[in-house]
């Protein structure tokens, strides 16, 4: 019988105390972000999306054939998201109609966001720090990954940003979207891992890839928001994961997402379906292609704003006129957002990973919601920044650690 080796001995220990040290600064992030919102589960049902999706919803009354062909094939409320459905009736069959068990849901969901958060991190962390054959990456420097994620992920699960996914029960597909799209991010990195090791098998027939592709799945029939997935795997490929440095790895990796993208078409497709079936889309008549423009190229920037100083917020930003008119506040919102992302390339070039991944996290999980395609009156909404501001939790956290 073979005894370990010093080195043996040496290691495993330390990689299960990093491991359970990583479980329970998580746990400890998930308790502080429910109990900040626990205060929600006094509040009561809102007329706002709620009668519609839950109090006056028949088809969540109970489990049968009524409430599947309604949620996979229906488009109530305009949407197409049958997991949300689900997860409705779900709660409907656990607590009837009390408004306190519906917002317990909701809390439990954004701790386990909250708590992924912080694993995500740690691992994510170790691959910049890793580099490319084990070289360290420039920049990744000696950030301690720990103390970046917890910092990330109290930003995460406290900022007031927040508040409107997790106060308001009709936002439900916000934490369950995040919830199925951090679990995916997760399954890929082992992918990914396993791949450095040499032990992973060809992409279609691993079963972290393949669980990667159905936890996408799972976030797309929860909010099509989840549709930049495949974007964000490819610049972690070509940032962190150092998989897509040069046209021919990149052109590899590119098609290795080919199953993403086709899923994400196929959800874009009924969405859109969906959205113009109930009304919920809007015509360039009502809000025309200038004032759209001009309102995605200043949303990132007011986002920017509102996490840096979240006062002043409101349920509904409305498109106003004064859109059209290039002003300073305008102006200036559009620059600082050009000028971030010319920088961040420029730090791509040069080999840095943790700012440019966290710039291009946010942009691209933002793309969906900047209101080319729109989608109800809203100019802007806090509710969006719910997956997005994880890119600048986690460069705070990396700052502040």
């Amino acid at each position: 019988m073979s005894t370990p080796t010093e080195e043996t001995r040496g290691r495993r220990p330390d990689g299960l105390r990093g491991g359970r040290r990583t479980l329970l600064a998580a746990s400890l992030v998930a308790l502080a972000s429910l109990l900040v919102y626990l205060p929600t589960l006094g509040s009561a049902f809102v007329d706002w999306d709620d009668d519609i999706y839950v109090y006056n919803n028949p088809f969540v009354r109970r489990f049968d054939a009524t409430l599947l062909r309604h949620a996979f094939l229906g488009f109530h409320a305009a949407n197409w998201h049958p997991v949300t459905w689900l997860s409705h009736a779900a709660d409907v069959a656990i607590w009837g109609l009390n408004p306190a068990g519906h917002h317990l849901t909701s809390l439990l969901f954004h701790a386990a966001n909250a708590f992924l958060v912080v694993v995500l991190v740690v691992r994510l962390a170790g691959f910049c720090a890793a580099g490319e054959a084990g070289a360290p990456a420039r920049a990744a420097g000696a950030v301690p990954a720990l103390p970046a994620a917890v910092c990330a992920g109290l930003l995460f699960g406290l900022h007031p940003l927040r508040v409107e996914s997790v106060a308001w029960v009709s936002e439900r597909k916000d934490l369950l979207c995040a919830l199925f799209f951090l679990l995916a991010l997760l399954a890929y990195t082992a992918y990914v891992a396993a791949g450095r090791a040499g032990r992973a098998a060809p992409a279609l027939r691993d079963p972290r890839y393949l669980a990667a592709l159905g936890l996408y799945a799972l976030a797309l029939m929860s909010k099509p928001m989840a549709v930049s997935l495949p974007a964000v795997l490819l610049l972690l490929d070509w940032l962190l994961f150092r998989r897509a440095r040069g046209l021919r790895p990149f052109l590899a990796a590119a098609v290795e997402k080919l199953p993403f993208l086709l899923l994400g078409l196929a959800a874009g497709v009924l969405t859109l379906a969906a959205q113009r079936g109930g009304g919920a889309a809007v015509t360039l008549a009502d809000i025309p292609a200038a004032a759209r423009a001009i309102a995605a190229a200043k949303a990132p920037g007011v986002y920017l704003w509102r996490m840096l100083l979240p006062v002043r917020l409101v349920p509904f930003y409305p498109h106003t006129e004064g859109l059209l008119r290039l002003s300073a506040g305008t102006l200036l919102p559009a620059a600082l957002t050009l000028g971030l992302t010319a920088h961040a390339l420029v730090a791509a070039r040069r080999g840095r990973c943790v700012w440019p991944a966290t710039w291009g996290w946010y942009l691209l999980t933002l793309a969906p919601v900047l209101g080319i395609v729109q989608v109800g009156r809203q100019a802007t909404a806090d509710r969006y920044t719910y997956l997005p501001g994880l890119g600048p939790a986690v460069l705070a956290g990396v700052a502040l650690s």
